[in-house]
């Protein structure tokens, strides 16, 4: 079962890794989100939803938000699915999708 991560960059600082381990995660400028983006003018209080099952599709979704939500370079105005390496722009913040497949421990034989 893959292990699912955000990375979080915004202009040219380093990115920052965001596990993925509930099955929504909200986007925006409120405190009650799971990653909280701090850019008042593009970015809406509630802005996106990424969803994921353990072996389901990610799902992208824009909250109707004032300036948009892309992915790959296009704007997005229904939920669309987010593979591995794709990107996500919401203001100046990039995300990239990353997957880790996890093996379990033991010995090589």
């Amino acid at each position: 079962m893959p292990s699912r991560l955000l990375e979080i960059a915004v202009a040219d600082k380093p990115a920052r890794v965001f596990p993925m381990n509930k099955p929504i995660v909200r986007i925006g400028r409120a405190q009650d989100n799971d990653i909280v983006l701090h850019d008042e003018r593009a970015v809406s209080r509630w802005h996106a939803v990424i969803s994921h099952e353990a072996e389901g599709p990610v799902m992208l979704f824009d909250l109707e938000s004032e300036n948009g939500t892309f992915l790959n370079g296009w704007p997005i105005g229904q939920p669309v699915p987010v593979q591995p390496d794709d990107t996500i722009k919401i203001g100046n913040f990039r995300f990239v999708l990353r997957e880790q497949r996890v093996t379990p421990d033991g010995p090589h034989r």
